[in-house]
């Protein structure tokens, strides 16, 4: 029996090299695969990346068609410009490593540092596959910010300053937020989000000289004229956050102009 063992030693070791061996091999293919494929080109600018896929079993193709759809149709202005990535997910492993996608189809927005700061899965429970006024709530937010040359540490800074006004207002707080003529900016939501907005003076005067006190001004009047010179999601719950602050922004406006008057 020992002798037999002895015999049999060497092909022990000789499949344990070959498993090895094959299994290094799978790695290396496995890493090739993975560094194959042009690198996504940001230059500076916010991105969505729309990860889908074309082939796969009778019950996802629908999904994926679908997908493909909702994408196509939505409208640049309603994603303020911001290019869309289509990328085939079985294509791109290295892609879907990077990002850590699993599964499609998969939108995510990158900030202007490849960071992702939004994802959605797409499920076929949702008509739209997205919800993508959700999603262009998040861009505005990010290209605001980005417009505005704001950075991670700029904007907690600016969210932890609880008596935020309007640019203009003499204020002691330090701030780094940008000054530029015709720039204001308004908290936004309950979560106070700070957005630069142009020319609201100049709204404000159009409604005085129209003879509209604050509490004349309609949501939709006050939004329609903002609108002319901002991006404004088109989305209710957006739209009515957008109005509140629009509407104190300009009782304050209407008590400054007419004061000791």
């Amino acid at each position: 029996m020992a002798g037999m063992i002895q015999v049999h030693k060497p092909r022990v070791w000789l499949l344990l090299f070959g498993a090895v061996a094959t299994l290094w091999g799978v790695k290396t293919i496995q890493s090739s695969f993975l560094t194959v494929g042009p690198t996504l080109i940001l230059a500076g600018q916010p991105a969505l990346l729309f990860f889908n896929n074309e082939e796969g079993c009778d019950c996802v193709l629908p999904l994926y068609a679908r997908a493909d759809e909702v994408i196509a149709a939505w409208l640049p202005e309603q994603r303020a410009q911001v290019d869309v990535d289509r990328i085939i997910l079985d294509e791109r492993p290295d892609l879907a490593q990077h990002y850590n996608v699993e599964r499609a189809p998969m939108l995510l927005l990158l900030d202007t540092n490849d960071h992702v700061v939004w994802r959605e899965w797409g499920v076929a429970s949702n008509p739209d596959v997205f919800d993508l006024p959700v999603v262009e709530e998040q861009i505005h937010l990010l290209v605001g910010a980005a417009e505005n040359d704001l950075g991670n540490w700029c904007a907690r800074i600016v969210h932890s300053w609880r008596n935020f006004q309007m640019s203009g207002i003499p204020s002691r707080e330090p701030c780094c937020l940008p000054r530029a003529k015709g720039l204001s900016y308004l908290k936004v939501g309950p979560r106070e989000s700070v957005v630069g907005m142009m020319v609201l003076e100049t709204v404000f005067k159009q409604l005085m000289v129209l003879q509209q006190l604050p509490e004349d001004v309609s949501d939709a009047e006050i939004i329609g004229m903002a609108r002319k010179s901002n991006y404004i999601p088109n989305h209710p719950d957006t739209e009515a956050n957008y109005a509140a602050a629009l509407q104190e922004a300009y009782v304050r406006f209407y008590d400054r102009a007419t004061a000791g008057s």
